[in-house]
């Protein structure tokens, strides 16, 4: 369901994104569409996103004709990584966080599914625009790794805390590096539609229904973990930061982070 902007804003804003625009706020908020006819209005669905006007809105996030990858930056989510990266400092002191560059390799799909008026997602910014990777996935993909690989359960609670205390590592959103980023189309194509929205039982006579969405893709994001040294419990500053950059190098390259990462999607390395 989507709802219409006010006549006079709506006829402020122009057709077609540019750079520097607010990506985040076009893709979650903004369908340009012809107001409902009389028959819609009468049958409560005036307001129903209808697949052209869906497409329409997506077609500027990547290049029609070649379908590859755009390139977008933006100056204000330049501003946003310098102003988080004053708030590390600020926050945690001279030698009290580490920051790890890593980028894309395949495609990074995070927070599929939340509501948008496209009825497709990727994380953005919600100020600055561009997509993000939020803090608690990052700490999800961290911990879980961690988890896989053996580290001892003192040492998790210390790092990561339980349900009745902080753990001493703080996270903080991913970004990407310089303002820039790259969207670009991916499809999804269930055979089965109705049986997922309907419970008709499955068979061979559906018809499959591609339904195309957007990721992130060749674009560096920067991450920054922090450290609350009181809550260490015994364990070195310099130790319990060198375990958590290095485990999360290893779970960002080999685990992933986001939706799909079965599929390979989520993937990212250093860079060269």
């Amino acid at each position: 369901m989507c709802l219409p902007l006010p006549g006079d804003t709506a006829r402020r804003v122009p057709a077609r994104p540019s750079q520097g625009d607010n990506i985040g706020l076009w893709l979650d908020k903004f369908v340009r569409r012809r107001s409902p006819s009389p028959e819609a209005l009468r049958k409560g669905d005036a307001w129903a996103i209808k697949s052209e006007y869906r497409d329409r809105a997506l077609a500027p996030f990547w290049r029609e004709i070649t379908g590859a990858a755009r390139a977008w930056r933006s100056e204000a989510g330049v501003q946003g990584l310098a102003r988080s990266g004053e708030a590390v400092r600020a926050l945690h002191g001279d030698g009290g966080w580490r920051t790890h560059d890593a980028k894309v390799h395949g495609r990074l799909l995070v927070d599929y599914g939340r509501a948008t008026s496209t009825e497709m997602s990727l994380s953005f910014h919600p100020t600055w625009g561009v997509p993000r990777i939020p803090a608690s996935g990052v700490k999800g993909a961290l911990r879980a790794y961690l988890e896989e690989t053996g580290e001892a359960d003192p040492v998790l609670d210390a790092l990561f805390g339980g349900t009745e205390r902080a753990g001493a590592l703080v996270f903080h959103d991913a970004l990407p590096l310089g303002g820039t980023f790259k969207l670009a189309l991916d499809v999804l194509t269930p055979h089965h539609g109705k049986y997922y929205q309907e419970g008709a039982p499955p068979g061979d006579w559906m018809s499959p229904v591609p339904h195309t969405f957007l990721t992130v893709v060749d674009t560096t994001f920067r991450f920054a973990i922090g450290l609350d040294e009181r809550r260490l419990e015994g364990m070195a500053p310099k130790v319990a930061l060198d375990l958590a950059v290095q485990g999360l190098r290893e779970a960002l390259d080999s685990r992933g982070v986001g939706a799909k990462r079965a599929a390979g999607y989520g993937r990212l390395g250093r860079i060269p």
